[in-house]
Order: C-alpha cells, then sequence, then structure tokens
C-alpha cells in the first residue's frame, strides 16, 4: 500500500510511517505508536473524507505465524480508533485486501467485554465473537517477586544484554530464530538492540557461547512485556529459569513495584508456564472475534 491513496469509495487512505505520526498523537496512545510504526509485521492505516480533514478511523494491526494462538498465519487488529462505522466498514474492506496479498488467513480482534460499539460493528462485518479470557496476563514487578522460584540464587554466567556488542547479540538472536525462536516477534531480526530493555534483557553464556536469551520491552509508559525466551540444551529449563530469576531481580531493583508486566500466553507453552507460577490468575474478559480474511 503507498502512503497515501484514493480508493473508489472517494476516501483517502493512509499509511502511518514515522514520518506523519506526529498527525496521530492527540488519537494514538505512544505505546501503540512504539509498538507499530516501520516495523515489517505491522501497520497502521487510517481513514479520511478529505485530506486535510480529521482521520475518521484507524486501524493497527500485526501479522503473526503459525506459532501463535490458532496455528494459522492471522492479522490480528490491535488496537482501533472509529468516528464513523461506515469508515471502519471501508478501512477494514482495504485492510482485508492487502492480508490476502500475503497470504494471512484469519484476521482475529480482541475488545473490552463492555465495547458494545466495536462489537456491533465487528458483528456486522461477518466476524464470529466469543467470550474468553484475554491472552494477556496482567502483574506487577511486585508480584512476580514473590514468586517462590523467582527468589533462589542466580547460578551460572547470566549477564544483561548491554554487557554485550552489537555483532555478538545480533549473532545469538539469530541462532535462536533460525532454531524456531520468535517469541513475539515475527520481525525479531529486523529490531535493532536498543529496541529491548538494555537492563532486564539478558543472556546466558556457557564459556563463549550464548546459550539463552530473555528479551524485555520497556514501552513508552514503563510497562515491562517479555518478547522472547529462549535457550539450548543441555540443561535448557535451568538455563531459562535462570534468565527468570535474572530479570525478576533485576527488576525489583530498579523498577517500582507496581510497574506493569504484562505476559501474553501467545500458545500453550506460555500458558503452561504462567499457570505454573501464577496460579489461579486470570485475563480480564474479553470477546473475541475473528474471521476468514
Amino acid at each position: 500500500m503507498s502512503d497515501s491513496i484514493q480508493n473508489e469509495n472517494g476516501v483517502i487512505i493512509k499509511k502511518l510511517t514515522s514520518e506523519n505520526m506526529h498527525e496521530y498523537e492527540k488519537l494514538i496512545p505512544p505505546d501503540v505508536v512504539e509498538n507499530s510504526v516501520d516495523r515489517e509485521h505491522h501497520k497502521g492505516v487510517a481513514l479520511y473524507r478529505e485530506e486535510d480533514g480529521e482521520p475518521l478511523c484507524i486501524l493497527m494491526c500485526a501479522t503473526t505465524g503459525a506459532g501463535w494462538d490458532g496455528n494459522v498465519k492471522a492479522l490480528v487488529i490491535e488496537w482501533i480508533y472509529v468516528a464513523e462505522a461506515e469508515a471502519f466498514n471501508i478501512l477494514l474492506d482495504k485492510v482485508r485486501e492487502e492480508a490476502a496479498k500475503e497470504d494471512v488467513v484469519r484476521l482475529r480482534v480482541e475488545i473490552p467485554k463492555d465495547d458494545t460499539v466495536k462489537k456491533q460493528m465487528l458483528l456486522d462485518n461477518g466476524f464470529e465473537m466469543h467470550s474468553r479470557e484475554s491472552l494477556i496476563l496482567e502483574t506487577s514487578v511486585n508480584e512476580i517477586a514473590k514468586i517462590k522460584q523467582f527468589q533462589g540464587n542466580i547460578k551460572g554466567d547470566v549477564v544483561p544484554i548491554d554487557e554485550l556488542f552489537t555483532r555478538e547479540f545480533r549473532r545469538a538472536l539469530t541462532n535462536f530464530i533460525f532454531h524456531g525462536a520468535r517469541g513475539l516477534l515475527e520481525d525479531a531480526e529486523t529490531l535493532p538492540m536498543t529496541w529491548f530493555d538494555p537492563e532486564l534483557s539478558c543472556c546466558f553464556r556457557t564459556g563463549e557461547k550464548i546459550t539463552g536469551m530473555f528479551l524485555v520491552k520497556r514501552t513508552v509508559s514503563g510497562i515491562l512485556i517479555p518478547v522472547l525466551m529462549f535457550a539450548f540444551e543441555p540443561d535448557a529449563g535451568v538455563k531459562l529459569m535462570m534468565l527468570l530469576r535474572y530479570f525478576v531481580q533485576t527488576a525489583e531493583d530498579i523498577m517500582p513495584g507496581d510497574t506493569r508486566v504484562l505476559l501474553c500466553r501467545f500458545n500453550e507453552n506460555v500458558r503452561a508456564l504462567t499457570d505454573k507460577l501464577l496460579p489461579g490468575k486470570k485475563g480480564a474478559d474479553v470477546l473475541y472475534f475473528e474471521r476468514d480474511v
């Protein structure tokens, strides 16, 4: 999609980029902006009636691969702004058209249970609706610091990524990706080292090799989001626990206790881990929508 096009409905559709994002700063939360702009598998689009008018609809989307919930290539609409329902209909059609070109199979949206306006718009556009627990589990630094498994000594050579040379970090990350470790990041190989928190993200060294890695994103608003966790055998489980301990104990040292930590349970392995570490902890009740492209 070009940066600005006029379609057959007479409306103008603009692609959101770092160059024009300032036009939307009053509408789009800073964390959404930071997570979405100029990333290979993320896109933002806005619809206008007039070139100099106000946007009537904005959609921020991300493509997920087969390792995610549902095990198919899907486009997740992560954030929606709507001033007119018809604008949403037109923009969604354009997003579907572009997604089909990228071999996306499904469209997915998760909204708060009480958002009746978006609920009706999605139903009107052919989405199937289900009530479920959100994939996102929200906790805090204080809460995870109380987990017994994270309170022991850190054994082994665990260091923050700010002690790595950029080349060393990229080589290790590329190796993990080659072995199937992407976590939440479809575009992990294109992200600069500076995208990850340098103090809370860490790696496990075995001799001269990096054999484990735990990467964390600290958003503009200060939320912590673990995005990748992986270790090689032997003793992969032990390495992962040491990386988790390092993250939790460092976060407890340098972050306010009420700092929000968002855990995305994007597959069954992650869900099993959160169920074990935070038994009984539930995500928010949400409405989940899905349809074929």
